[in-house]
């Protein structure tokens, strides 16, 4: 079992990468954004 990691920007470009690896990896993810910067 990995290590739980809680992961901020995750809607991000860098976020959701670094996300994807981490599950890849065995690890659990938890992620949280504010979608404030993003165009709809």
């Amino acid at each position: 079992m990995g290590v739980g990691c809680l992961l901020t920007g995750v809607a991000g470009f860098v976020g959701s990468h670094l996300a994807e690896r981490l599950l890849a990896l065995g690890h659990w993810v938890i992620g949280v954004d504010d979608l404030s910067t993003g165009k709809p």
